[in-house]
């Protein structure tokens, strides 16, 4: 899929950082060269960090056993990336299904007194343990379960989803396996159903999934979103956010069949981070399963990396050389 991303500079190398590597740099980095190096390469601006709600939600959750951590990560998030907190994932989606294209510039970010106010209510939930009140009735309630029960209600989404998808994955795989378009080797037991499937080769076929094919799997989550018009494999690049977003799935859904699980509540937040970075350089995380997960996805848009990679990348800003992506 050809770049599809508008930045504020053409040198400017564009990050996301997911939960597990703000973790990296502002808790487990005692010397702070991280945090640091991040902050003069942004004032320098050749990196901008884009953040999303749910990172934001996810560090007040984690932050009731240590406030003070939970407010320096907030605060650091809004020092490094303000002005670039992207909307919703919904409303990403719903762009590209209703325009038929995706949204640049200011049009995929939220407004910035809207970002303001959940930065401004996120750190009173810090300052109060946690709690966040119903400002119907005034009750009290820790924000942690607001958070996972958001989980859980994007869990039930999947598993609803996935039973449907899963099959149709596996018939796919097999018809390419009678037209000889796969290799078959090392077949393993494939659990709740009968029979064997090759999850090396599984998973090569989604990862090399033809474009042609992909369209197909874009077209069915543009539906779910209001689209009615035909998505074709010339189209994909107009739909970054809807190509992440399934192409997730799909990957998501392979990894289910290789370790017999079927997922955890964190994986609805980890697909919000592949939408996020969708128009992105690299998506910065520490997590070896949404690591493994986004190097299965069919025609990603986007680089993957750890914070070794992140620490390269800033010995380039700091040389003032035009940075590149690392993947």
């Amino acid at each position: 899929m050809r770049r599809v991303s508008e930045r504020p500079d053409s040198g400017q190398l564009v990050v996301v950082l997911d939960n597990c590597v703000l973790n990296d740099i502002l808790v487990r980095n005692p010397s702070g060269h991280l945090s640091e190096g991040i902050r003069v390469a942004v004032a320098r601006q050749q990196m901008a960090v884009w953040t999303l709600p749910y990172l934001i939600y996810e560090t007040v959750a984690g932050g009731e056993a240590n406030r003070s951590a939970a407010r320096t990560k907030l605060a650091f998030l809004q020092a490094v990336s303000g002005g670039h907190m992207l909307k919703y994932s919904w409303d990403l989606l719903s762009w590209e299904a209703v325009h038929g294209f995706f949204p640049s510039g200011e049009d995929r970010f939220l407004p910035r007194d809207k970002e303001t106010e959940i930065y401004d209510a996120s750190l009173a939930a810090c300052d109060r343990g946690g709690i966040v009140f119903n400002p119907v009735d005034g009750s009290e309630r820790p924000f942690r379960d607001l958070v996972y029960e958001q989980k859980r209600a994007g869990q039930r989404d999947w598993l609803e989803r996935i039973d449907v998808t899963r099959e149709a994955i596996i018939q796919a795989f097999e018809a390419a396996q009678r037209n000889g378009d796969v290799d078959s080797h090392d077949a393993r037991s494939l659990p709740e159903r009968d029979g064997e499937v090759d999850f090396c080769a599984l998973g090569g076929c989604i990862r090399n999934m033809p474009s042609v094919v992909f369209a197909g799997w874009v077209a069915v989550q543009t539906e779910q979103y209001g689209n009615r018009r035909t998505v074709t494999e010339e189209d994909l690049s107009l739909f970054p956010y809807t190509g992440s977003a399934a192409g997730y799935r799909l990957a998501k859904i392979v990894r289910n069949y290789e370790t017999g699980y079927k997922g955890a509540n964190n994986d609805s937040f980890d697909v919000e981070y592949c939408i996020a970075a969708s128009q992105a350089d690299m998506l910065v995380t520490s997590d070896a399963d949404l690591k493994k997960t986004c190097a299965l996805m069919p025609h990603k848009s986007f680089g993957v990396g750890g914070v070794e990679d992140l620490e390269d990348l800033l010995v380039l800003a700091a040389s003032s050389r035009r940075l590149k992506q690392k993947t």
